[in-house]
């Protein structure tokens, strides 16, 4: 029977021996998983011979898939099994691959598992895996406080920081790690790395690039694209840059909407995997964007970031541990993380003339290196 512990402040894990296996549960999004990451890199750096495995969703498998901190990924697919629970014709697979997922997850006992999500679907899992120690959030830390009732190891309060990265870490501590590691590793393959070569030989040379990447995922991260194209304009005019423009899956109106009508040096990316747009962000000056996956893969491979903020807390899930400026107009209902809102001022109030103080700032700090 699952019963919460919340009361009982564990210090440590009971034991950690020279190579332990660890799960780690962060489903999604992009910009989660990178947040979630030194973890497992952390715990490699102090345990060797550990073997970690990581429970996630399809489209943040691959970065973890590449990760050499990482040795199993498990992709729990919820999204296409949603859709087949709508189609009675697709009954028989969507049993089949529960079937499957479910013996993957069983598959073996843990040290300890983590669950860095905080849903009742990631409770889930974290309680369908093999281990005594199951590690999560207390219930008020939680994005579904109901989690809680599926571990029975809880963090306390003491060690937990504003800063999601950190937060995350301090798992890391009770198993006994000391130095943590923010930075990530994406071991990006030489044909990736080949494919974004020549893309960038294809532009002019002599001009400092900046990268764009105005698609968020939610309405009430996303900045007007009519904000983007006078930033461009203007920043053109100041500096010349050579601005591109990135995009993921469904974006690609959004950045041909905003390279419709300039007349100046821009242009749109090919589609690119992840691993491809972490080497593309790494032979940026400065990425411009609001908060989404590519601002925070950028931040933990060092590229300075120009961070357009709404409803998240730039606090807890801004970009971390990386040079560059986030803008954002706190409100009185600043950081509710709503996906729709009538009215996100949040978002709206954020000005132009914002974004650019923020790029002159930076500009200087990067000139005077």
């Amino acid at each position: 029977m699952l019963s919460p512990m919340e009361n009982n402040t564990i210090e440590t894990m009971d034991t950690v021996h020279s190579s332990p296996k660890f799960a780690i549960v962060k489903l999604s999004s992009v910009g989660d998983i990178i947040h979630a990451i030194p973890v497992a890199c952390t715990l490699k750096k102090k345990y060797k011979d550990c073997h970690i495995t990581w429970i996630s969703e399809k489209l943040g498998s691959q970065i973890l898939i590449e990760n050499p901190a990482i040795d199993r990924v498990i992709v729990v697919d919820t999204k296409t099994w949603r859709k087949w629970l709508l189609k009675p014709g697709n009954y028989w697979q969507l049993v089949k691959d529960l079937f499957n997922t479910i013996t993957d997850l069983r598959d073996q006992k843990f040290d300890a598992v983590v669950d860095l999500q905080g849903l009742l679907k990631s409770g889930v899992i974290s309680w369908m895996l093999k281990s005594d120690e199951r590690w999560g959030f207390p219930s008020y830390r939680c994005r579904e406080g109901i989690n809680a009732r599926f571990s029975n190891r809880y963090i306390s309060d003491s060690l937990l920081h504003d800063h999601i990265v950190e937060q995350n870490l301090a798992f890391t501590f009770l198993m006994g790690c000391k130095s943590p590691v923010t930075k990530i590793d994406f071991n990006v393959s030489d044909n990736d790395k080949l494919f974004i070569d020549e893309f960038l030989d294809s532009l002019p040379s002599n001009k400092k690039k900046i990268i764009v990447n105005p698609g968020t995922g939610w309405k009430t991260k996303t900045w007007a694209p009519e904000n983007y194209r006078k930033l461009c304009e203007i920043l053109f005019k100041k500096h010349e840059f050579i601005f591109i423009l990135t995009w993921g899956p469904d974006e690609k109106p959004l950045v041909e909407s905003i390279h419709k009508g300039l007349e100046i040096e821009t242009v749109i990316t090919p589609s690119t995997n992840l691993t491809q747009l972490a080497y593309l962000l790494t032979k940026s000056r400065f990425v411009i964007g609001g908060d989404t996956g590519p601002i925070h893969i950028a931040a933990a491979q060092d590229v300075p970031v120009i961070a357009v903020m709404g409803p998240s807390d730039p606090d807890r899930n801004g970009p971390y541990d990386t040079a560059g400026e986030t803008i954002y107009n706190p409100l009185n209902c600043s950081g509710c993380y709503r996906r729709e809102c009538e009215n996100p001022q949040c978002i709206n109030s954020i000005t132009v003339e914002q974004v650019i103080d923020a790029v002159e700032k930076l500009e200087n700090c990067l000139r005077s290196k």
